[in-house]
């Protein structure tokens, strides 16, 4: 009976050992993930290049915001196409560290 109880435990525990790391794995995936698209989004803000956007904004997304104090909005695509192809005056320097 002994010899029972201890394999179950030592079963128990290694379950366990399993599952945490199967969910820190996951977690660490999801992570990485949202990761790499928040440096996607600040790429295109730095360099000004929409490729950047367009792997971050589903291609239905819209942005709203307050403009003014008038409600605005822009589908991803306008978004996307406002990209101007060069660095904004105020982001050459988070272009510059982005590149490091």
């Amino acid at each position: 009976m002994k010899k029972f109880s201890l394999l179950a435990v030592a079963f128990v525990a290694v379950a366990g050992l399993v599952a945490w790391s199967s969910s820190a794995r996951a977690q660490h995936a999801e992570e990485a993930a949202v990761r790499q698209a928040i440096e996607h989004y600040f790429r295109g803000h730095a360099t000004g290049d929409g490729q950047h956007f367009q792997k971050v904004f589903h291609p239905e997304a819209k942005l709203f915001w307050m403009r003014d104090g008038k409600f605005t909005q822009r589908t991803s695509a306008d978004y996307i196409a406002g990209a101007s192809g060069k660095p904004a005056p105020t982001k050459r320097s988070a272009n510059a560290a982005l590149r490091a």
